[in-house]
């Protein structure tokens, strides 16, 4: 189906009884599908069933769709203006070509909400690696060439690095670390530039982060054509990016979505599944589970089994959700109203053990859509892996991130600015505790389908080539569509729906 037109109309979003048009019959050519769980892995497969021909109902247990990559709304003290902010800051690559395909078709123009910058590492004191427009290998040689804050010997050995890469079909051993990948690298090269990119791309430090999920994300990102390479980040914030037009979509296709809507328990049905949610129970032909593993693990630990196989299948899976370990993002936002940093994002020198969490500083009025917005009049400070920054009280590490950028931007940007700014009791500090799985050597990914005929997976953390990223769970979204429609139809989706 070629791209909708996005529409300013409201998601249908119902609050009462939940009741299935597929209640007395079952119908194979239009089955009724329940999406638990209103992500970006859910709204993805809600989408692709009913481009289909399913009829969809998303149950959705917040009151805000897109999961871990959501709008919040924030009053200011005084009241006067709504603040809509994202629970952390992602970036997105020019490689991840299924999420932006995905956006089109719910009516979203990626070249407007984006901002598509070249793949770069800068820092306040004037170390940077930043590519030349165009996304394709040679203009990361390019800015390597022209990157005369690293050693001309770093940089030789740096392109050396990702040659041998390239040579052996960035292919490695599976229990390979990133740090051990990268041993005898120089340690100012690793510091800067590898452990960035690494953390960035799989919220995982290179101590522990899988060495070969590395490789792919580079790979894709250096060969995918034109653009490949090249940072995208959010222009407006998720909600509109992404999840509340894909509510519309549906809307105006026949689905509903249904907000504050969890699911107790799921039980086989005569001809399909019940959804047991609070206080109704829907009949369905099939389930999409695209909620977080530990809730996935719940709901399917629930199901009553009386096949031996089904329930030995089952323990396998749950054993393969209970194995995947989660690290938290903590985001700090900072007002700034009409004070610039040189760039739209920086790269900061963290070391936690001296009390500098911060590893990305944005600069979202330098994002934002329209130009001024009091939305993005704010710096955003990530943390990812937060284990460190988690432990401590929110007010001292406030205090913490605001003493680390006073040292980081200190002749950068004006002392009277950095004053007005680095405010900790003016600061919102937000942590997404299970924000991804670690991307460690040797984790066994379940796949989408569970063995239970008619339920299937969707999450980033299924099987797949990428980290937990929105492209992963974007496709993953899409391929559980795929499973579950041929299991209900017998049909299999035409390529490149």
């Amino acid at each position: 189906m070629p791209p909708q037109t996005s529409r300013q109309s409201s998601p249908q979003v119902a609050a009462s009884r939940v009741a299935s048009p597929h209640a007395a019959a079952h119908h194979a050519a239009n089955p009724h599908v329940a999406v638990i769980g209103g992500g970006w892995a859910g709204l993805a497969a809600a989408l692709e069933l009913t481009t289909l021909g399913a009829t969809v109902t998303v149950l959705e247990r917040a009151r805000t769709l897109g999961g871990r990559a959501r709008a919040l709304t924030d009053d200011n003290r005084d009241r006067t203006i709504r603040l809509r902010l994202d629970n952390g800051q992602h970036i997105l690559l020019g490689a991840y070509r299924t999420c932006l395909d995905l956006m089109q078709r719910v009516g979203v123009t990626p070249a407007t909400a984006l901002l598509r910058l070249p793949l770069q590492i800068r820092y306040a004191d004037g170390f940077a690696l930043a590519a030349t427009p165009g996304g394709r290998p040679w203009h990361l040689l390019a800015g390597l060439w022209q990157a005369r804050s690293i050693p001309l010997g770093e940089r030789a050995r740096l392109v050396r690095k990702l040659a041998v890469a390239a040579m052996r079909g960035w292919r490695c051993h599976d229990a390979l670390t990133v740090a051990q990948w990268l041993a005898g690298e120089p340690v100012q090269t690793i510091d800067r530039i590898w452990q960035p990119l690494c953390i960035s791309a799989l919220n995982t430090p290179i101590e522990e982060a899988s060495a070969q999920v590395f490789l792919n994300v580079l790979r894709d990102a250096l060969l995918s054509g034109p653009g490949s390479s090249d940072m995208l980040v959010p222009r407006i914030d998720f909600g509109a990016l992404f999840a509340e037009p894909a509510a519309n979509w549906l809307a105006r296709h026949g689905g509903q979505v249904h907000l504050g809507k969890p699911v107790r328990g799921l039980m086989r049905g005569a001809s399909g599944w019940n959804v047991m949610t609070t206080p109704d129970e829907l009949e369905v032909d099939g389930i999409v589970l695209a909620t977080a593993p530990r809730d996935a693990s719940r709901l399917i630990n629930g199901i009553a089994l009386t096949d031996a196989s089904a329930v030995l299948a089952r323990e396998a899976l749950c054993t393969q959700l209970a194995a995947l370990t989660h690290a938290p993002i903590t985001t700090v936002y900072l007002p700034a109203p009409g004070v610039r940093l040189p760039h739209p994002m920086l790269a900061l020198r963290c070391d936690p053990a001296s009390g500098a969490f911060g590893q990305f500083l944005f600069d979202r009025g330098q994002l934002s859509a329209p130009p001024g917005s009091p939305d993005h009049e704010h710096w955003a400070i990530v943390i990812s892996v937060a284990d460190d920054a988690v432990q401590r009280p929110r007010a001292d590490l406030a205090a913490a991130v605001c003493h680390q950028l006073l040292e980081e931007l200190r002749g950068v940007v004006p002392a009277a600015d950095l004053q007005a700014c680095l405010l900790p009791d003016k600061a919102l500090v937000i942590t997404e505790k299970q924000a991804t799985f670690r991307s460690r050597p040797g984790i066994c990914r379940p796949e989408n389908a569970t063995g239970l005929p008619g339920l299937v997976l969707a999450g980033d953390y299924t099987a797949g080539p990428y980290p937990a990223t929105l492209e992963s769970a974007v496709r993953s979204g899409l391929q559980a569509a795929h499973t579950l429609w041929t299991q209900l139809t017998g049909d299999l989706p035409l390529a490149g729906r």
